[in-house]
């Protein structure tokens, strides 16, 4: 069942989270239009709310049988609307909190915070690694909204220390490349003083 922390909308809260899950599914629900069925809302998912997303809210509104109003009401009402609408495979999407990633269930389980500790606990590096390359991770997960399904820390063979990463990057909807991986590797050893992307989807400490 969709859930929003908070209202969005024309003078609606507008966290994050709740903007990005809105536009995620006004991009899914398809409403009638002189040139066919076209997405309620076709602009990219940044999480940000703009006059431009008011319209927008008040065709969805329209859609699920609300009042056009502008602003979409956090009640048990407006949840169920929603849930309705969504084509069957999409009824379940997720929010996560402080990005603009919206996951199934099953690649929301793993999110930045918890990445991150699990580095700086677990890690088999020095402590000042292992800090650098979580504070990375953490500040990264939270501004590209990028879910990582698996991580594995490491040290080769010939003494480096090194980190296997794999992005989930369904959960960005504009991932569409390789490209995005990178981007998103390129993000944590500028962040991370040492650490460098290797090929693969890994970082190693050099």
């Amino acid at each position: 069942m969709i859930k929003l922390s908070g209202s969005v909308g024309r003078m609606g809260l507008n966290r994050k989270h709740d903007v990005a899950l809105v536009q995620k599914i006004m991009s899914l629900i398809k409403v009638r239009t002189k040139f066919g069925p076209k997405p309620i809302w076709s602009k990219r998912i940044d999480g940000r709310y703009t006059r431009e997303m008011e319209p927008a809210i008040m065709c969805l509104q329209e859609h699920i049988g609300q009042k056009p109003t502008g602003k979409l009401e956090c009640t048990a009402q407006t949840m169920n609307a929603l849930t309705r609408a969504l084509p069957l495979g999409d009824r379940n999407l997720l929010a996560i909190e402080g990005t603009i990633a919206v996951a199934s269930p099953g690649t929301a389980n793993r999110p930045a915070e918890r990445i991150a500790r699990e580095t700086e606990a677990k890690a088999p590096f020095p402590k000042r690694e292992r800090k650098a390359l979580a504070a990375a991770l953490m500040r990264v997960g939270k501004e590209s909204g990028f879910c990582l399904k698996r991580q594995q820390d490491y040290v080769t063979a010939d003494g480096r220390f090194a980190s296997q990463l794999a992005f989930d990057i369904t959960t960005v909807p504009e991932a569409g490349s390789g490209r995005e991986v990178e981007r998103a590797l390129t993000k944590i050893v500028e962040a991370a003083p040492g650490w460098s992307a290797i090929a693969g989807g890994r970082l190693a400490f050099i």
